[in-house]
Formats: C-alpha cells, sequence, structure tokens
C-alpha cells in the first residue's frame, strides 16, 4: 500500500521536501532543517540591492506612466481637455504607483534595519506576505491592463515589469 502523504504531495513522515520547506519559510517565515530546507533570510547586503532594485522598477514605470500620461495629455490639449485629463490622471492611475510601493519598501527598510532576529522573522513575513498581494493585484487589476493595452503608442508592459520585479523580490528574501 503506497504512503498517503504522496498523493497529496506530501513528503513521508520524517522528511521534508523542499517544496514543503519552501512554503514554510515564505508563509510562516520558519527555515526548516534537514533536506530541501528553505535558505537562510537574505543578508543585509541582498536586502539593500534588493530594496534598490525595488526602487529603480518604480522608477521605470513612472517614468512610463508618465510618458503615457503626456502623450494623453498633449493629443487632447487643444480641445481643451488637458486640465480634466490630468487630473483624471491623478485620480484613476497615480494611486496604482503610490500603493505599490508603500508596505513593501517599509518592510524592506525594516528588515535592513532591524539587528533583532525575531523582529526581522515577523518583517520577513509582512514583506512577502504584501508582494503576493502586490503580485495578485498587478495580475489582475484592469488599470494595469488598459495602460498596457493603451491606443496612444506608448509601449508599457507594466504587467510583465512589475511581476518580474515582485518575483524578484521574493526570491530575494529567501
Amino acid at each position: 500500500m503506497s504512503d498517503p502523504t504522496t498523493s497529496t504531495g506530501l513528503a513521508p513522515a520524517g522528511a521534508v521536501g523542499a517544496t514543503q520547506a519552501d512554503w514554510i519559510a515564505r508563509v510562516l517565515g520558519v527555515a526548516v532543517a534537514g533536506a530541501g530546507a528553505a535558505p537562510a533570510a537574505a543578508s543585509v547586503d541582498g536586502l539593500e540591492k534588493a530594496r534598490a532594485d525595488w526602487a529603480a522598477t518604480r522608477r521605470k514605470v513612472s517614468a512610463s506612466v508618465g510618458a503615457l500620461q503626456s502623450k494623453v495629455v498633449d493629443a487632447y490639449a487643444a480641445r481643451g481637455l488637458g486640465p480634466k485629463l490630468e487630473a483624471a490622471y491623478q485620480n484613476e492611475v497615480a494611486w496604482v504607483l503610490d500603493a505599490l510601493d508603500a508596505r513593501v519598501a517599509a518592510a524592506l527598510d525594516a528588515l535592513i534595519s532591524s539587528p533583532d532576529e525575531r523582529r526581522r522573522a515577523a518583517l520577513l513575513r509582512e514583506a512577502r506576505e504584501a508582494i503576493g498581494d502586490y503580485l495578485t493585484f498587478v495580475a489582475t487589476d484592469k488599470i494595469i491592463d488598459g495602460l498596457d493595452h493603451n491606443p496612444f503608442g506608448v509601449p508599457l508592459a507594466l504587467r510583465a515589469t512589475l511581476s518580474a520585479a515582485l518575483t524578484s523580490l521574493e526570491k530575494a528574501l529567501g
């Protein structure tokens, strides 16, 4: 008779599979010793690089969205719609970029500066949770989709750019 845990994707009792260890580390913030154990949490240098990479991605995305905003406003300024389009852009688009920065950036900053290992474990969980939330948001948000598929000839690829950056951040956290 086969071990019932193998049909559910669980490793047999006493064994820790890589997938389980990764899940435990990602969801619970605990590195599991043994086969397939999750790697140790990222070093301060690794976290600083991840923070810098995220900031660079945000700047790139912000510049791209700004280029689209300029193109849209310029295209309709002669009709007197410039101020109305500027305001609409601020109301409908600007918050998306702001929302994608606050939690992850704050958690990374706190992780970098915290010498307390227990506090770092909690911050690591917060950062992972925020990244998961952001990945879901980026994958499903209609505004991001609308920006990516704009009719103004401004290529953005926000969904792909943000997803890649967030996945990289997730990996950097260990």
